[in-house]
């Protein structure tokens, strides 16, 4: 019922790091999802926000620093490779 009074509503909506309603991981949109005009991806990249069924509910993508050190990322509890995105800046427009 919220989601839907948000979609409907005059203002333009934001999401935070993922549009509510969007599977992060498959890019799945469930029968009740937000709208975003844009989404702010939080730290990691979330896949399901470049499937092309999402695209309309995630609108324009970017993707922010959260400050989380590299080595916490390549540490042997997580194992992850992470590329210097942020190099340049702290917020990414991916499209």
């Amino acid at each position: 019922m919220l989601i839907q009074a948000a979609n409907n509503h005059r203002s333009t909506v934001l999401a935070l790091d993922i549009p509510s309603g969007v599977d992060v991981a498959t890019g799945t949109v469930y029968d009740s999802a937000i709208r975003a005009a844009a989404t702010l991806m939080l730290a990691l990249p979330k896949h399901g926000l470049s499937n092309k069924t999402a695209n309309w509910y995630v609108g324009d993508l970017y993707r922010a620093d959260l400050g989380v050190p590299t080595e916490l990322y390549v540490s042997h509890q997580m194992d992850l490779r992470v590329d210097p995105i942020f190099a340049k800046d702290d917020i990414l427009r991916l499209r």
